[in-house]
């Protein structure tokens, strides 16, 4: 098992699928890294030397993307602020309904709900 980016990476996997593992990496950016290391999408994690992992890692955080704990982190900040300046969007984020526009009188009360809470409806 070898970690890239702080993140387990299974060595039975191409390259291009593992570094997919790694929260903030899809595929488009795992493609954009291996060409920018140098390397080919149907190599695989064994096949990399301690050298060629630190400069795929180095890759990875040259792009300045958050990663990991980091866009864990800016994303709750996101939706924190929207609750602090009493936004619709941070209304339904505080009462756990759905909050890009969906309908809720059927399909809304499938989403897991909170106790009720009056300080949050009043």
């Amino acid at each position: 098992m070898s970690y890239i980016a702080r993140t387990s990476i299974s060595e039975k996997k191409t390259l291009i699928r593992a570094m997919m593992k790694i929260y903030g990496i899809g595929f488009f950016h795992s493609k954009v890294i291996l060409q920018k290391s140098g390397l080919g999408p149907d190599s695989r994690v064994t096949n990399l030397s301690q050298v060629k992992t630190l400069e795929l890692e180095k890759d990875i955080y040259s792009l300045g993307l958050l990663l990991n704990q980091e866009l864990k982190r800016d994303y709750k900040k996101r939706i924190s602020l929207l609750c602090e300046i009493h936004s619709y969007r941070g209304f339904q984020h505080r009462r756990g309904l759905p909050v890009r526009g969906q309908r809720t009188h059927s399909n809304g009360s499938k989403r897991p709900k909170f106790k009720f809470n009056p300080s949050l409806n009043a």
